[in-house]
């Protein structure tokens, strides 16, 4: 039975490069190419613009690239805590070069970075529902208070004010 991680096209270099049909930089001299943007670990994402790119492990995007710039220097500065990135500095390459444990440990610490990608996507677009319901409740009661010449009771009003802060 094989892993399911293998299923997954993005985890070998092939996969992430067949994602990078309409990349912007591709002439010879250029270090920010599908091979080596591949190599570093991550995946076009022509969704979110014409050179944004996302790690298959830490789920980080990276975008605004200069075609001299080099893929794995700019993971390594801004993720350096990413599982991938690691693997490539211990074992000199990706999951094809790595011994079967460490690709373990590192599918394990992706499953953990994908679920609270997840988590915190999920988290921000309720966060979102939440404030845009409070903003029509607010105007709704405003508009009702105003039209209709009633005022709030000063606890309602006390409580109001008091919300201003983070409620953590």
């Amino acid at each position: 039975m094989p892993s399911s991680f293998l299923e997954d096209p993005l985890a070998l270099v092939p996969g992430r490069i067949a994602t990078f049909k309409k990349w912007p930089f591709r002439r010879p001299k250029d270090k920010c190419v599908p091979q080596t943007l591949a190599n570093a670990g991550f995946y076009h994402r022509p969704d979110v613009s014409e050179d944004s790119v996302q790690c298959f492990v830490c789920h980080k995007f990276f975008y605004g690239w200069n075609p001299d710039e080099d893929p794995m220097t700019e993971h390594k500065t801004k993720c350096p805590d990413c599982a991938f990135v690691r693997l490539v500095e211990e074992h000199g390459g990706g999951y094809e070069k790595a011994p079967r444990l460490a690709v373990i440990e590192t599918e394990c610490a992706r499953l953990r970075d994908k679920f609270s990608y997840l988590f915190e996507q999920e988290l921000q677009h309720r966060l979102q529902i939440y404030d845009n319901d409070l903003k029509r409740l607010k105007e709704a009661v405003f508009s009702f208070t105003k039209n209709n010449n009633i005022t709030l009771p000063s606890t309602v009003v006390k409580t109001r004010n008091a919300r201003k802060r983070p409620a953590c």
